[in-house]
């Protein structure tokens, strides 16, 4: 059971770094001084700081925190979107049982457009095929992933909550809430979640995902 949860845990962070795969053509891409990168439409510049659009989220980032901004290539646009249309079929194929197909569809997007994120989520349907992972656990997770994706939020949240029945200290659990809560600018309960999710992280001594988690509460107290 720990095995299986922690596959899924790896695979939910993928999955929430994969909303980061904008199919925005003019967009700039932000690279922050702590190695990661956001894309995404700019909405606003000052002198201090500048603003994306972030799948339909306002995000805000200072001067201070960011290496470079480089703007999108639009010559990769079209490839890059051809990829991610694989990648978004891929999941959907997984979430109707088509786990062959899925595992086709994303061995495709990679082909086009190697990704570190689409890379595990590879892993973890190939792993299904393979019956090293039990389908209960990979669909949870990508139900609540799916809705992300698609900024179905509402009904993000009520898959999340079936997973918190099953599994009240999943640490990914709480990061995928507060990641919606955050898309839905209820800060509150965004931070709610994310400071359960890093709690839960800390004792696992995880701390690339904690550094994550920090940037999306700055976010909150920014806007």
């Amino acid at each position: 059971m720990r095995n299986q949860l922690n596959i899924i845990n790896i695979f939910f962070f993928t999955i929430l770094a994969l909303v980061l795969f904008s199919e925005s053509v003019h967009s700039a891409v932000i690279k922050l001084k702590t190695g990661n990168s956001v894309k995404g439409e700019v909405i606003e510049e000052t002198e201090h700081y500048i603003k994306i659009d972030f799948y339909g989220t306002p995000l805000t980032f200072f001067f201070e925190d960011i290496e470079s901004i480089d703007a999108d290539d639009e010559k990769l646009a079209s490839p890059e979107k051809e990829a991610y249309s694989y990648f978004k079929k891929g999941i959907e194929y997984a979430l109707e049982g088509r786990f062959k197909e899925a595992e086709e569809e994303l061995k495709k997007s990679l082909e086009i457009k190697f990704d570190f994120g689409c890379q595990n989520v590879y892993k973890l349907i190939k792993d299904l095929n393979k019956g090293d992972i039990e389908e209960k656990y990979a669909l949870i997770m990508l139900k609540g992933a799916n809705s992300i994706i698609n900024q179905e939020y509402q009904q993000g949240i009520i898959e999340f909550q079936k997973a918190l029945e099953i599994c009240t200290d999943c640490s990914y659990v709480y990061l995928g809430l507060g990641f919606i809560y955050l898309s839905l600018q209820d800060c509150e309960k965004a931070n709610e979640n994310f400071l359960k999710a890093k709690e839960l992280y800390q004792s696992k001594n995880d701390y690339e995902v904690i550094q994550k988690i920090n940037e999306f509460m700055k976010q909150c107290s920014n806007n």
